[in-house]
């Protein structure tokens, strides 16, 4: 099959129904190589560009929609969400022999409380079989937190005596789980009183150590509850017991996009530059725009494709050595930018103001003025309109850019007239696949 032929969203579904399905399995059974996660994670994502290369980061392609990704899959991220999987099996109360196994390599005292730690991972043990060795090392990247905030004392990286973390199983079922538990409304616990609950007398300078810890750190001594299975999952703490395969994949997903730097985001800066400054609550209506109206997948890409600035204008392939001009494909006269190419050109414009005057002509609706930002981006504010409405007008301006894009390409004029007669077949379409609302059925009719 000739992914040409297909829109980015189709590619994406093909790679994880066909593709990365087929590793389910091995992933979470085996270890895998770094060199055959960077191997299969070549082939998708060539498959996906056409072999050209990627016109978006992959730490970017890989997020959820409303972050700027297409759900895309990062084989490394589903390898190590696999393996998290089996750490957490491991932590739940169930008993089974095979965590002996697991136990007996780590040569942990406590492997539980070890991986639900902040634990230091170069004390892994180094004849840890790889796959163990892996599946710890994906769960050390979720960043473990208890709940309300106080670490564990326990194979605490940021606690160490003599450049070793420390556990201590006597301390440790007296009730020590935290330095904050050394103390008693800010007073510290004496010794004496932890040898009346089963603490040994050669205990007495591991309890001095953590003292000197709990002071290094300055710490407002307050007594808390410590919750012994969470973790940290987009902004929030489940319960490790709660949560799923997809929380974890979708968990390494954000940390990749957390490593970015804000160079990185070079599509976000162009558009600010222009526009002025976007929120990141804005950005997220953005993205998520184009996925909340119903249409084709085709029609969908050009919108991404937008948003990310490689849509093939005359300027961007000039600079490829592709065309010979980069002058408008309607108007030739000025350079062909994203900008120009959508809306500045006086023919494109025209369009658009013949456009919304149907719009504000035939429904009963606020009126509503064409601008740039509403045509690159989107109607985010409808202020009187109804959700409905909002989303038809985005509609119609998502299949009006595809139009204009399909003109540029085939070299036809632009006609609204012409675009009514798309716009109502590309509805009947998208009728077999959910609800269209009646008022573009009415702009349509009317128009």
């Amino acid at each position: 099959m000739e992914s040409k032929k297909l829109s980015l969203t189709g590619k994406i579904l093909i790679v994880k129904s066909l593709g990365i399905s087929k590793f389910a399995l091995v992933a979470s059974l085996l270890h895998v190589p770094e060199d055959i996660k960077k191997r299969i994670n070549t082939i998708t994502f060539n498959f996906i560009w056409n072999g050209k290369t990627d016109k978006v980061k992959r730490k970017i392609i890989i997020q959820k929609y409303e972050l700027g990704g297409l759900r895309m899959i990062d084989f490394r991220n589903y390898v190590n969400a696999a393996k998290c999987v089996w750490i957490k099996k491991y932590l739940s109360s169930i008993n089974t022999s095979w965590k002996k196994t697991f136990e007996c390599f780590s040569k942990k005292e406590n492997l539980g409380l070890f991986l639900r730690s902040n634990f230091d991972i170069n004390e892994v043990t180094k004849s840890l079989p790889d796959y163990y060795k892996d599946s710890i090392l994906a769960w050390h990247c979720l960043r473990l937190k208890s709940n309300g905030g106080r670490e564990f004392i326990w194979y605490n990286r940021n606690i160490k005596i003599n450049k070793k973390t420390v556990y201590n199983h006597r301390f440790l079922q007296a009730g020590v789980w935290t330095l904050q538990d050394l103390y008693v409304d800010n007073v510290v616990i004496q010794f004496d009183e932890w040898l009346k609950r089963g603490v040994l007398p050669n205990d007495f300078l591991l309890w001095r150590g953590l003292l000197q810890q709990a002071a290094k750190e300055n710490l407002n001594i307050e007594v808390k509850s410590v919750n012994k299975g969470y973790i940290q999952i987009n902004d929030q703490c489940k319960e490790i017991e709660g949560i799923s395969q997809r929380d974890l994949h979708e968990c390494f997903n954000r940390l990749e996009l957390q490593s970015l730097k804000k160079n990185d985001f070079k599509a976000k800066i162009k558009h600010e530059s222009i526009h002025g400054a976007i929120s990141d609550i804005e950005w997220r209506c953005i993205f998520n725009l184009s996925r909340s109206v119903n249409s084709r997948n085709y029609v969908k890409d050009i919108q991404y494709k937008i948003l990310y600035r490689f849509l093939a204008t005359n300027m961007l392939l000039y600079k490829m050595k592709k065309v010979v001009s980069q002058n408008c494909s309607f108007c030739n006269i000025a350079p062909e930018s994203l900008e120009h190419l959508l809306y500045n050109c006086n023919i494109v414009l025209n369009f658009w103001l013949q456009l919304f005057g149907k719009w504000n002509e035939h429904l009963n609706t606020e009126h509503i003025d064409c601008n740039l930002k509403i045509v690159i981006f989107g109607l985010l504010n409808r202020g009187n309109l109804s959700e409905n409405e909002s989303i038809s007008l985005n509609l119609i301006i998502l299949c009006a850019k595809s139009y204009i894009w399909s003109c540029k390409q085939t070299k036809s004029n632009l006609n609204v007239n012409r675009f009514m007669i798309k716009l109502e077949e590309e509805i009947e379409i998208v009728k077999q696949t959910g609800p269209i609302h009646e008022c573009i059925m009415k702009f349509i009719e009317e128009g």
